[in-house]
């Protein structure tokens, strides 16, 4: 997806995943007037055909009103749902992977760690990568990617005690980064209260969503039984949704209309 797609879902769901249908009579209206000034309005009916945005149910075809799917809430949160990845229970079962790729299918072995990455897998060493799940998506990945078992092998290890626990996990992932990360969040997160006009807040809101992307790569959003003791995952989360909650309603007094919206 486009990244200007991408923040487009984003700020749209500020507004609790609601814009009113672009029709000609309200684009004097605040986001309905920004969208039409960038371009967006006519890749709605595209969106719609995707998967990411539908008519509200309830809505009258004279005030049309387009809502987020699921698909397109995912997209807006950057391809995750932290509440749901942290409070999935863990069996207490870690799925191993071992391949030998060698090292002239560079191709190949650089397409194989970006579906590891992708699925939440940390590293443990170059060849040797774990998960405390196996997503559907690894499965399909695996089955599409058939290769002899002396390449690849996909092994199950129950956990040996929590003290063991925590030491795979600072060994697989890097929550010493992923930790700045979430702090470098917050500190957009608090520069919220100095936004002044429509141009800071969208300046502010792709540096936002820039720094949520990047812990959305990083964060393998573990389940809350493996969170490493300083873990500020879902503290900052719950303050994320407090100001977005607040960024939709400072964009329905910033963005006016199309003639006073330069941004």
């Amino acid at each position: 997806m486009r990244t200007k797609t991408e923040l487009f879902l984003y700020m749209l769901s500020w507004r609790s995943g609601q814009l009113l249908s672009p029709t000609s009579h309200h684009l004097h209206q605040s986001f309905e007037g920004w969208a039409y000034q960038n371009g967006f309005l006519p890749q709605i009916e595209k969106l719609k055909a995707q998967g990411f945005l539908k008519n509200h149910p309830d809505a009258r075809d004279v005030n049309c009103f387009i809502q987020l799917t699921r698909e397109g809430e995912l997209a807006a949160q950057g391809g995750v749902n932290p509440e749901k990845a942290w409070a999935r229970k863990w069996n207490q079962t870690w799925h191993l992977i071992l391949f030998d790729l060698p090292a002239h299918e560079r191709t190949l072995r650089k397409e194989f760690l970006r579906a590891l990455k992708a699925n939440g897998f940390g590293c443990l060493q170059g060849s040797v990568w774990v998960s405390p799940r196996f997503p559907k998506t690894m499965k399909k990945y695996l089955n599409t990617h058939p290769t002899r078992p002396c390449r690849l092998v996909h092994l199950k290890s129950f956990s040996e005690g929590k003290e063991q626990d925590r030491r795979l996990v600072w060994d697989a992932w890097n929550f010493n980064r992923i930790h700045q990360d979430y702090l470098n969040l917050l500190q957009i997160l608090n520069e919220f209260q100095q936004i002044e006009n429509a141009s800071q807040l969208l300046n502010w809101a792709q540096r936002e969503w820039r720094a949520w992307k990047t812990i959305c790569e990083k964060d393998p959003m573990l389940p809350k039984a493996l969170h490493p003791a300083d873990y500020p995952g879902p503290e900052i989360w719950h303050k994320r949704k407090k100001v977005l909650k607040q960024a939709g309603l400072l964009a329905s007094g910033l963005f006016v209309s199309p003639e006073t919206n330069k941004s």
